[in-house]
């Protein structure tokens, strides 16, 4: 007899850097960076994986402060 395959998770985390020099991001701007990539992780998501295999998306923004301590960071 089969068992029931486990549950699988997958976790996306995009951080953005927002920082600007002598100026600041907004809360509704940063907002609408977050959404479109959502937008972007869900419809890549769906498009990648077998169909039917997404049984449900959440999504949640965190809005946090860091200070890097090296001035050149490479991505």
């Amino acid at each position: 007899m089969a068992k029931e395959p486990a549950p699988k998770h997958l976790t996306i985390t995009i951080d953005f850097d927002l920082q600007t020099e002598g100026s600041t991001v907004h809360y509704q701007r940063a907002r609408a960076a977050y959404e479109a990539a959502v937008e972007a992780a869900v419809r890549e998501a769906k498009r990648v994986l077998p169909p039917d295999s997404i049984k449900g998306i959440t999504s949640e923004i965190d809005w946090s402060y860091r200070w890097t301590r090296e001035r050149n960071v490479q991505f």
